[in-house]
């Protein structure tokens, strides 16, 4: 494996778990497992994506299954997203 596979691979990595933290329920058992959020909440039935501006930090972002981005201020934790860009 190259250098930038492994910088490709930790980026991918980061953007996971970004989505898993983002999404405050357990949604396909096994895969993502929440003890803090143990069931499933219709509230999510929605996409949370993410992206990131040229110079700037991953920004998750929730949108309606129409394509629509959605004010979700709770689920924008500040604090979570602060301990990936640490990661």
């Amino acid at each position: 494996m190259l250098a930038h596979e492994v910088v490709d691979r930790v980026d991918v990595a980061k953007v996971l778990v970004a989505h898993l933290i983002a999404r405050k329920e357990t949604r396909w058992p096994g895969f993502q497992t929440r003890q803090d959020y143990p069931d499933s909440d219709e509230r999510y039935g929605h996409f949370v994506n993410s992206f990131v501006e040229p110079g700037k930090e991953l920004r998750i972002i929730h949108r309606t299954l129409g394509g629509d981005e959605m004010a979700w201020g709770e689920n924008l934790v500040e604090d979570e997203e602060t301990e990936l860009q640490g990661a």
